[in-house]
């Protein structure tokens, strides 16, 4: 099952099968990435800034399939130091999603819709940046730009 180069293009499944072995960088239909949408605090409610997520293959196209993914705030641009918690609890915008809470209002699992979207207010009264990081499944860092509530 090998060919000239020496490589193996074979993977084996946790069952002993073969299947095709992965591109390095990932497949059509797998999720890669985020492109990130940051509202403002001016034009969405009071005190809410909407960030919507539309998920992506490494090739740059949209998911068509539900994906499941960690994701949390954090305080730096490098999702290094923890966040600090919103004044409000963070909720899923409109439906879009599904948000299985693992530490209150700084932790989540996420679960994005079917067409590969995502969208969740986050609210706070007061003066803060964070940053929203998606784990992806190579274990790679998504980072948004800074969400900044001004009060």
């Amino acid at each position: 099952m090998s060919n000239p180069s020496g490589s193996n293009p074979f993977k084996t499944l946790w069952d002993g099968k073969k299947a095709p072995a992965d591109d390095v960088a990932g497949n059509v239909g797998e999720l890669y990435g985020v492109t990130y949408s940051i509202g403002t605090e001016a034009s969405d409610t009071a005190n809410v800034i909407t960030v919507g997520m539309q998920l992506t293959d490494f090739f740059g196209v949209n998911l068509a399939a539900p994906a499941g993914m960690m994701a949390f705030i954090a305080d730096d641009a490098a999702g290094i130091t923890a966040g600090s918690a919103h004044s409000t609890s963070p909720v899923i915008e409109g439906g879009t999603g599904v948000m299985r809470i693992l530490t209150t209002d700084v932790c989540w699992h996420l679960t994005c819709e079917a067409d590969g979207t995502i969208s969740i207010d986050f609210e706070d009264s007061g003066t803060q940046t964070v940053y929203l990081v998606l784990v992806m499944p190579d274990g790679r860092f998504a980072i948004s730009d800074a969400i900044t509530h001004a009060a």
